[in-house]
């Protein structure tokens, strides 16, 4: 399901290369934009799955505290600490790096065997989440350590080679750092994929069983500047009888207008520092309202 993702990388990586045969002084930099890039990315995945376990939990809570409820936050809880297990793993990795002279990178990464221990952790990571995790009927999760042989973009010449010689042979620390950052985001992203099975962030977990596609909250940007407005979009999906439910939406208690299931979100930020915006949808089920509550976080920055 990730290839694209990857495939974009990689193409991302030639273009570098492509730079560097031509003599291009500061190809490093491109890898170092690669990686702050990533490494946004990744903050602000960490943020978003904090913020869905933290609206499960209210979910489960307001719905009466059900065993079942209680039970996928447990298995969510699990899962945000095995996955920062991971990740703080590769983030250890990049500061390893930081201290190696430069000469010393592909000796550390393929002689020293640090690579197939990259390559173990993030196996072992897949196979335990498709295994602990196989009841929520995932998407395909691709193997994160892959050897030429299993990526198309190589050279007939180049199959052979395994996962370490394949990425980390004679590369710099730019490039091993910019490699393992993107590890690091798509490891977030599988995660959010069994968060959303789970109903964190997307889905009031105890509701009647026909709101199997659940309520959803699309905020592009997390980060704005004072002064600006805030755009997101609150949306009801595959909910079967829609219509017969009634639904409103809310936004910190002040209704807005409901059309095709969706209702448009916007407000100025009038206050520099992390916030919260509420989320309210309501559902008449089976005669009774159903009360679904999102605290979505954004972030006012001050103006440059």
């Amino acid at each position: 399901m990730y290839l694209t993702f990857e495939i974009l990388a990689l193409l991302v990586i030639a273009w570098v290369w492509g730079d560097m045969l031509q003599g291009a002084p500061k190809f490093s930099e491109h890898f170092t934009a690669l990686q702050s890039a990533e490494d946004y990315g990744l903050r602000q995945a960490k943020l978003r799955a904090k913020e869905q376990v933290k609206d499960l939990r209210q979910d489960v809570r307001k719905q009466g505290n059900s065993r079942e409820g209680r039970e996928r936050i447990k298995r969510a809880e699990q899962l945000l600490e095995h996955t920062q297990q991971v990740v703080a793993f590769l983030e250890g990795v990049k500061r390893q790096l930081n201290k190696l002279p430069r000469n010393r990178v592909n000796d550390w990464m393929i002689e020293q065997k640090k690579a197939y221990e990259i390559k173990d952790t993030l196996d072992k990571y897949v196979k335990w989440m498709v295994k602990e995790y196989k009841d929520l009927t995932l998407p395909e999760l691709n193997a994160l350590a892959k050897s030429n042989k299993a990526t198309p973009l190589y050279s007939k010449k180049e199959s052979d080679k395994d996962f370490a010689h394949s990425y980390f042979e004679n590369a710099s620390k730019v490039e091993v750092k910019a490699f393992l950052s993107q590890k690091q985001l798509v490891v977030k992203q599988y995660e959010a994929e069994v968060l959303k099975k789970l109903g964190a962030g997307d889905l009031s977990s105890d509701l009647h069983p026909d709101v199997a596609g659940g309520v959803f909250v699309h905020q592009p940007l997390l980060q704005i500047p004072v002064g600006d407005h805030l755009i997101a979009e609150m949306v009801i999906k595959n909910f079967y009888g829609v219509t017969k439910a009634n639904p409103r939406f809310f936004v910190n208690n002040t209704p807005i207008v409901v059309a095709d299931r969706q209702g448009k979100v916007a407000f100025v930020a009038n206050e520099v520092g992390k916030k919260h915006w509420q989320a309210k949808f309501i559902l008449r089920i089976q005669g009774r309202d159903s009360i679904i509550i999102h605290q979505v976080p954004f972030e006012v920055l001050p103006k440059r």
